[in-house]
């Protein structure tokens, strides 16, 4: 099979450890096709993703990863003058950010039904992992009402159509395993750490665990791109969800 994936940095791969690098060991007879780009909201992922289809239509099965940056990118512009110009260039690229959940939700449905006027393969949409491994936090809270908004979009649009839509639940993975280990807010904390020490640099699994370590995270290196353990879940929940549709 022929499998796109279009994302943010948790697809992208490049900060943190690489869930679909993983999730192609696993898959060695199938085809992954990296869309993802770091900072990207649905905005921008949809744009994206719509003109790579308009030119390369034949998948089997396109994926969706997206609503991480819609909650993230805002918390940007409440920082100091460096997130805010990270947040301001992010805009200007094109990754704009729906900070309301349910227009987030009709953006997403106007994504899919364009897709699906293009291209003929399965669609599969996940929800949303972690954005600070500390559940209470604001962004958390965020991030459960945008979660409840991608089930919601993909009952409503198989209730709809004739091609229905598979969700992969990562969100349930992560909220039970952190659920059950202690805790630590951590958040992109320091901008020289997120922007320039943890990103771009191909970060090694024991580089990534040391992060974790001292930052006392479970499955991220900074509360929101995957350490071994936090690709592991990615990848195998993937795979299981992505096997199941071949029955």
């Amino acid at each position: 099979m022929k499998i796109l994936v279009a994302g943010d940095s948790i697809t992208e791969g490049i900060t943190g450890i690489s869930y679909l690098k993983r999730l192609q060991e696993m898959m060695p007879d199938d085809e992954l096709i990296n869309l993802g780009l770091g900072g990207d909201t649905i905005i921008g992922i949809g744009n994206r993703l719509l003109e790579h289809l308009k030119l390369n239509p034949h998948y089997d099965i396109v994926i969706l990863e997206a609503g991480h940056n819609d909650i993230l990118v805002p918390t940007f512009e409440e920082q100091d003058i460096r997130f805010k110009l990270t947040a301001f260039s992010l805009k200007t690229r094109g990754s704009i950010p729906i900070k309301d959940p349910e227009i987030f939700k009709q953006t997403y449905t106007s994504t899919l039904k364009a897709i699906q006027k293009i291209c003929d393969a399965k669609l599969f949409v996940t929800t949303l992992s972690c954005i600070n491994e500390d559940l209470s936090a604001l962004t958390n809270i965020k991030r459960k009402l945008y979660n409840q908004k991608i089930r919601r979009l993909v009952s409503e649009f198989n209730q709809s159509t004739s091609s229905p839509v598979t969700i992969i639940e990562i969100a349930e993975i992560f909220d039970h395993f952190l659920g059950e280990h202690v805790q630590s807010s951590y958040l992109l904390d320091d901008y020289f750490s997120a922007f320039f020490k943890d990103a771009h640099n191909h970060i090694s699994v024991d580089g990534a665990a040391e992060l974790s370590d001292e930052r006392s995270l479970n499955l991220t290196i900074d509360g929101v791109h995957l350490n071994a353990k936090g690709a592991d879940l990615y990848s195998h929940i993937f795979y299981q969800t992505i096997n199941n549709s071949r029955l």
